[in-house]
């Protein structure tokens, strides 16, 4: 019998008992209930932040479920050297009474930190490979120290700031950046003034 004659033959008890010409019956089976038991519970548990785990950092936004926070760096290559650097700069705003913690994972931030949803982490990650990708490398100088507040003013960063230069070509990435994060919603870097 083709599949066309079972859609034909398919109906509810009453269909399949009235209709005489019917040479086949087909006997309907009850689909057996699932196991949900092993099926593990979205916890609705309030999430607690601890900022004793995540070095004192205060988050900037709440947690969500199944948001990333994520943000655009480049990691600085020579972190040996520059430790030296921020070594001399923590002893000498440690001499001024001021309590300095020094940063992990030296880089330079390209966007600031965003949410994305976890469906979103590939096609965002691919558009920024192909917008940066093409992008020769170069020499990055630094001209002088700087202090930042982030927007929240829950913490404060000294840092090196990049010469004109360095800057002009740091600002042309931003950019490039700024357009993929503006398809997706995403806030913009910081305004650079030169």
């Amino acid at each position: 019998m083709s599949g066309l004659s079972f859609i034909s033959q398919y109906g509810d008890d009453e269909d399949s008992q009235s209709d005489e010409n019917d040479n086949c019956k087909i006997q309907k089976i009850k689909l057996p209930t699932p196991n949900l038991s092993e099926v593990p519970v979205v916890s609705t548990e309030e999430h607690i932040d601890d900022p004793s785990l995540h070095g004192g950092r205060l988050r900037s936004f709440p947690h969500v479920r199944g948001n990333w926070a994520s943000f655009v760096y480049i990691e600085y290559p020579e972190q040996d050297h520059l430790y030296k650097t921020i070594n001399n700069l923590s002893k000498l705003v440690s001499s001024l009474n001021i309590s300095c913690n020094t940063c992990e994972g030296i880089h330079l931030s390209l966007s600031k930190t965003f949410t994305i949803q976890y469906h979103m982490i590939r096609p965002l990650s691919a558009a920024l490979q192909e917008v940066v990708g093409d992008i020769e490398s170069f020499e990055l100088y630094f001209d002088s120290v700087e202090v930042y507040c982030n927007e929240e003013k829950t913490r404060t960063f000294i840092a090196l700031k990049a010469d004109i230069y360095s800057s002009k070509i740091l600002a042309n990435i931003t950019d490039k950046i700024d357009g993929i994060l503006e398809d997706y919603k995403l806030p913009k870097f910081y305004q650079v003034c030169y």
